[in-house]
């Protein structure tokens, strides 16, 4: 069971605007709410005032307890529970910067071994990846060499940076534009919610608030990566048996190549990220003008997707 956590006396929960004036007025009663005076949040004076508030979830990485790299996993499975996650995560709760980062670094470690699972995956089943489409698979002999597979295992971005692995037996694609565009999805709504006046200028959320909820969706990519490895897979195996039952032949259609099923899987993937950042913008961080706000990350982060991966990657010869 974890610890009840200690509240910061008097500061708003969300802006942390000091409300100690505000008390030393009160004369013969004490109110049981209150409105933050600075970004306008509404709360109980008895979560500003009590010692004690209620504990963190059980899960959170932030939770006292030696459990910390259990729940770490944890949180990489909670991107369809938005609605149990941020009910359970509350303003109140102090952020604690330690735990988040190490949060972070155990995701990019996760990040990395599901990458290298997956270059793995497509070198033992003789598929060749070519970067730059999406689902876009070439079919070939791998390098079954030993010093292939660790290259594999050490440096899975290979496809995604420059061809230094280039060989003879294969003749890969590089390209910037799927790496770049599947980081905006993770970067850019914490920026947004840093610029945007609603959050930063009326609203006032203090930037721990904004960190916390960027780490927690973060440790959300080392399972969107394993879903859309399975997916590939899946896809590629649905193109085999169609092939070998004499299904959809004559006309070129592919399933793993075709724009289709990437636009529908795409398409599933955004309304539950949405969803996601919604339960972070309304039930977590309670701003007036939520569905603004959503609508202006899901818009910005889509158009900078394009920007990075479509024009700024390639005006830099990086694509």
């Amino acid at each position: 069971m974890s610890e009840m956590h200690t509240s910061s006396a008097a500061q708003c929960p969300r802006c942390q605007y000091d409300q100690s004036g505000l008390v030393a007025s009160w004369t013969n009663s004490c109110p049981l709410h209150g409105v933050c005076s600075e970004c306008g949040l509404a709360f109980d004076w008895a979560d500003l005032l009590s010692t004690r508030v209620k504990p963190l979830p059980a899960w959170s990485i932030e939770s006292t307890g030696n459990r910390w790299w259990i729940n770490a996993v944890r949180h990489m499975f909670l991107f369809f529970l938005p609605k149990r996650t941020w009910s359970g995560i509350r303003l109140e709760h102090p952020v604690s910067l330690r735990r988040l980062g190490v949060l972070f670094a155990l995701t990019l470690i996760a990040v990395h071994i599901a990458l290298a699972s997956r270059a793995l995956v497509v070198r033992w089943s003789n598929n060749v990846f070519i970067a730059g489409k999406i689902y876009q698979f070439g079919h070939g002999t791998s390098d079954r060499r030993p010093e292939a597979w660790l290259a594999d295992l050490l440096w899975p971005y290979s496809e995604w940076v420059h061809d230094i692995f280039r060989t003879d037996a294969v003749s890969y694609s590089w390209d910037l534009v799927p790496g770049i565009t599947s980081l905006s999805f993770f970067v850019l709504p914490t920026l947004m919610l840093m610029l945007l006046p609603e959050t930063r200028a009326r609203a006032r959320v203090h930037w721990k608030h904004i960190v916390r909820a960027g780490v927690y969706t973060f440790a959300l990519a080392p399972l969107i990566c394993v879903c859309f490895m399975v997916i590939d897979i899946v896809l590629i195996e649905l193109d085999a048996l169609c092939s070998t039952m004499g299904l959809l032949s004559g006309n070129g259609f592919l399933f793993h190549q075709s724009r289709l099923s990437a636009l529908v899987l795409f398409g599933v993937f955004f309304a539950v990220y949405a969803r996601w950042w919604l339960k972070i913008v309304t039930t977590y961080m309670k701003l007036q003008h939520a569905w603004v706000v959503l609508l202006s990350i899901m818009i910005v982060t889509l158009l900078g997707a394009m920007v990075f991966g479509v024009v700024i990657v390639p005006m830099m010869g990086l694509g």
